[in-house]
Parts: C-alpha cells; structure tokens; sequence
C-alpha cells in the first residue's frame, strides 16, 4: 500500500492517493483489534480523513507525504511497534500542524476590524482529482 500511495502522488492522482492513504491508515486501526476506534475510525471518513487531507495536499508536497508512509509499514513489518508509533506520530503531526496554521488564518480573516481575510475553502478542495478508468 505505501508503494502506492506514492506512485498516486508521483502521477498526482489524488484521488487514488487518498483511498490508498485511507486503507493503509485504517489496517493499521484494524490492527489494534479496538472495535470502538475503529467505529470512531470509520465515522470521522469526510470532515478529517478526505477534506483535510485533500486541503493539505494542495499546500504541500504530496510524494513527500507519501514517502512517509514506507517506514511506517516497514517498522510494522519488522516487529517494531515502538518506531511505528513515533513514525505514525510525527506523519500525523504534519497534518495537524497544518490544520492548526488555517484554523490561525481563519481566526485572523474573522477578528473584529479585519476587512481583508481569507475565505475559508468549505466547499470544494483546490485539488481537482483525477478521473480513473
């Protein structure tokens, strides 16, 4: 899965790059054999796991974010949770770091005087994904 992820970003096909992304993420929850967070897992699909991250992409190196994921499922496939864990920490990191940054810009755009702000993109991501046969 991780190799296709990045093939995904390299050829940026988004939209194969997400459900790729989304079923790597989600055999990791799997994983954990916790039916409660894998049901928070599935529940939380839209508003966090597709929107954001399709924001994100278009601010940031899609194959970079992609190359994370190789280490990831190598420390898992060597037996070494505890590097995974810190691997899965830091690649989730990125995306909250950039969530934190738009929440301080919308912030900003709706302060009290500010005429001049970004609109935030509710609707729709910049990316346009492409259409796969």
């Amino acid at each position: 899965m991780a190799n296709a992820i990045v093939e995904s970003a390299r050829h940026r096909d988004f939209t194969a790059f997400q459900e790729h992304n989304q079923q790597f993420h989600r055999t990791i929850v799997e994983a954990a054999d916790n039916s409660v967070l894998l049901k928070t897992w599935d529940s939380l699909f839209f508003q966090v796991r597709t929107r954001f991250t399709m924001d994100y992409l278009a601010s940031a190196d899609p194959v970079a974010i992609a190359r994370e994921h190789r280490p990831i499922a190598d420390s898992l496939d060597s037996g070494d949770p505890d590097l995974a864990a810190s691997l899965l920490a830091s690649h989730s990191n990125h995306l909250v770091q950039f969530l934190k940054a738009e929440q301080r810009q919308r912030e900003g755009a709706a302060a009290p005087g500010n005429r001049v702000g970004r609109q935030a993109n509710h609707g729709s991501s910049k990316l346009q994904p492409t259409t796969r046969e």
